[in-house]
């Protein structure tokens, strides 16, 4: 059924779903805007994504509580499996990007329409949680040259999070060790 998160909407409701849109835009914007970076994408890509996945789901979904948008989760992994086939700037990595978000999307609604969701019970804690902490360690490595003002490095994660350390001015590394002497 088309527009299902719209039964039973009462007009009563709208002044607190403007509230609950305005601080969801507050959290969703910079959030698809880091994530469409994460992947190697401009950031208006985010925005588009989340533009995209809200108005889909508002039409075909049935649930008028849940937000979506482009996953910082996935956003690496999209990144890493397109950098074997472009490199993250050329003319053809958008695309790239764009028709495999497109493949994955179609997969999802085969998934749901022949009901696998089951297939996600098959995951164990300590595989899903693992899977998270990978991705989070990908993600801090990953954001740590712009936090400190560096260059990015390109290469895989281990080679950056190298890079990233020897690019660490001598000065505050010296400076954190002679701090770390006092300590003691």
């Amino acid at each position: 059924m088309l527009f299902a998160t719209l039964r039973g909407f009462r007009p009563a409701w709208i002044s607190s779903d403007l509230i609950a849109g305005i601080l969801l835009a507050a959290i969703a914007i910079p959030e698809q805007l880091a994530t469409a970076r994460l992947a190697g994408m401009p950031a208006q890509t985010g925005l588009a994504a989340f533009a995209a996945g809200t108005l889909a789901f508002a039409i075909a979904g049935s649930n008028r509580f849940v937000s979506v948008g482009a996953d910082s989760t996935i956003a690496p992994i999209f990144a890493g499996g397109i950098a074997a086939l472009a490199i993250t700037g050329a003319p053809a990595y958008p695309v790239l990007v764009s028709l495999a978000a497109v493949m994955i999307g179609a997969t999802l609604v085969l998934a749901g329409i022949i009901r696998a969701g089951w297939i996600a019970d098959l995951l164990s804690i300590p595989v899903t949680t693992g899977f998270l902490a990978g991705i989070a360690l990908h993600i801090v490595i990953g954001q740590l040259p712009a936090v400190l003002g560096i260059a990015t490095p390109h290469g895989s994660l281990l080679h950056e999070l190298v890079a990233v350390v020897a690019a660490i001015p001598m000065r505050t590394r010296s400076r954190s060790r002679s701090a770390a002497g006092s300590c003691s």
